[in-house]
């Protein structure tokens, strides 16, 4: 996979978690709970970023909400977590990278004006 390839950027959904699973097991050499999964990114929650090549899950992007004090100001904040690209699509840092689209979509998406984070 060529790292300058499109991709298909989406909020995950219930129904992708065994392929966000796989990709983790894929990424880390590791295993997570399905359960914890499912806590970590609650359905609709948009947290949860995907990134598809040719209907294959290849990159995942999250985060997970923490209220936090900005001088003396309240703010919603998100604490990146589970970032994680396939091995097969990794390659070159670049602008048109798996990782520079997912990481660039989600922080526009996510983080204001556009979303409800900080």
């Amino acid at each position: 996979m060529s790292s300058a390839t499109r991709v298909t950027l989406r909020w995950a959904e219930a129904a992708d978690q065994p392929a966000l699973l796989a990709l983790f097991e894929r990424a880390f050499g590791a295993s997570m709970a399905p359960e914890l999964w499912a806590w970590k990114y609650p359905e609709g929650a948009k947290q949860s970023l995907l990134a598809e090549q040719n209907g294959v899950v290849v990159a995942h992007y999250g985060g997970q909400p923490r209220a936090m004090q900005g001088v003396g100001q309240a703010l919603n904040c998100l604490q990146i977590s589970d970032i994680m690209v396939d091995p097969k699509a990794r390659g070159v840092l670049t602008r048109h990278g798996v990782f520079a689209q997912i990481a660039e979509h989600f922080t526009d998406q996510a983080t204001r004006p556009n979303g409800p984070y900080d």
